[in-house]
């Protein structure tokens, strides 16, 4: 018995090989497109993550000052700050490991933060203040870093 419906070769169901190659093209750019933004996305994760960081490391080294100062310790706790005199600065200067520890001389921190602890003159009497600025890399040399964020705070008299 003869099909009722013959079909032709050129209504055979499927895809041609023109739309086959339209179909790869058009996964192909969408493929090369998605790569291409992985590294811009890493590189945005990688900024994050060391503000974030570096952010909290400044933090716990102002919390840290802020707990000797109002105990009038000597030194802080910590990171071994000496609040300053009357009408002096002390300079604080510390490499910062990943885990927001400070970094031994022997070992090479993820951050360095610099800055300075200034207590006004005994005449006249203001609160101390703290700045602090964290960098990264921190072995890399000034004017060179790939990022910085500052802290400034004021402490009671």
């Amino acid at each position: 018995m003869e099909n009722p419906h013959p079909i032709s070769p050129s209504r055979a169901p499927g895809f041609t090989l023109v739309e086959v190659i339209i179909a790869l093209s058009i996964f192909v750019f969408a493929v090369t497109v998605l790569m291409g933004a992985i590294p811009v996305g890493m590189k945005q994760v990688q900024a994050s993550s060391n503000e974030s960081l570096s952010i909290t490391s400044m933090e716990s080294i102002r919390d840290d000052l802020s707990l000797a100062l109002a105990s009038k310790m000597t030194t802080s706790l910590r990171y071994g700050l000496t609040p300053p005199a009357a009408g002096t600065t002390t300079p604080v200067d510390f490499k910062i490991m990943e885990n927001g520890e400070p970094a031994t001389a022997s070992e090479t921190g993820v951050f360095h933060v610099l800055g300075s602890l200034r207590r006004p003159a005994a005449a006249s009497p203001g609160p101390v203040q703290l700045y602090l600025r964290a960098t990264w890399p921190a072995n890399a040399p000034a004017g060179r870093e790939t990022g910085a964020l500052e802290l400034v705070a004021a402490f009671p008299p």
